[in-house]
């Protein structure tokens, strides 16, 4: 049985949590308690990003628990998603000033809207993606793959 647990991390937008909803590898959800808990939560810090883990696979999803992607057409700490690109692959935003733990960053889209990045690789949702765990956007054209810590 794959269940999703969010691999603990001491940092601002880092949460931890118990099981929650995730996909296997054949496509069958499980589901579990999804209630969130830990450092973040408790003290009242919004929480933009965690990491999460299926089965073997850890990956990083948003606070809905929503799998999180990267792009390969991206440079480092510049997004070139936009228009119907961005329409299926919404960016990861935050505001600016959003204080970010090691290894991720803000940067500035052409729309002047400020896009969480994680090792300087813009981090991207999947329109398709309809439930946490899920991970249908990994492969996508060759050049869309889950983000992973």
């Amino acid at each position: 049985m794959h269940m999703l647990k969010l691999v603990s991390t001491s940092a601002l937008l880092l949460a931890f949590a118990g099981p929650a909803l995730a996909q296997d590898s054949y496509g069958s959800d499980e589901s579990a308690d999804s209630e969130m808990s830990g450092d973040a939560m408790d003290n009242g810090m919004e929480t933009v990003v965690m990491t999460g883990q299926a089965g073997d696979e850890v990956f990083l999803m948003d606070s809905n628990k929503m799998t999180l992607y990267t792009f390969d057409n991206d440079s480092e700490g510049m997004s070139t998603c936009y228009d119907s690109c961005a329409e299926n692959w919404p960016p990861l935003t935050a505001p600016e000033g959003t204080d970010l733990p090691q290894g991720y960053s803000l940067i500035e889209r052409d729309d002047g809207a400020m896009q969480v990045a994680y090792q300087g690789e813009p981090l991207y949702l999947w329109k398709d993606d309809t439930q946490p765990g899920e991970m249908t956007g990994d492969g996508v054209g060759g050049v869309w793959h889950v983000a992973r810590p």
